[in-house]
């Protein structure tokens, strides 16, 4: 856990090394840049907070891949492009949230099996298209 330390610089692609990591939480710091799409190869993560950061780009796609992953917190950056539908078909998703970036474009279909699946408990994109 590495949030609200004043930290700055991107997020290392080489974290995807980190095979058994849990939890990554960098909120509330001075993190820019992509987000890795090498991310997506941490199957045992279940926490990801990025929020309250100057990440930019688009979502990975690669993300849904973290199969384990319970939350997902990437609010108050300057991401763009839209939700990837993958992140919807999570089993264990309860929790995204994507609060003040500039992401666009419709919800996916898939966001039904999510809501449907009474797995995604919680799903916030407000104040976005700034």
């Amino acid at each position: 856990m590495i949030s609200n330390n004043n930290v700055s610089g991107s997020i290392p692609s080489d974290l995807s090394n980190a095979t058994n990591l849990l939890q990554l939480q960098l909120d509330t710091n001075q993190i820019s840049g992509l987000i890795p799409p090498e991310l997506g190869m941490l199957s045992k993560l279940t926490v990801f907070f990025a929020w309250q950061n100057q990440l930019e780009g688009s979502i990975p796609s690669s993300l849904a891949s973290c199969s384990s992953l319970q939350a997902l917190d990437l609010s108050h950056n300057s991401l763009t492009g839209s939700i990837p539908p993958g992140l919807f078909q999570l089993q264990n998703l309860t929790k995204l949230l994507m609060i003040s970036n500039d992401i666009s474009g419709a919800l996916p279909p898939e966001i039904a099996i999510a809501f449907l699946g009474q797995c995604l408990m919680r799903l916030e994109a407000a104040q976005n298209c700034k």
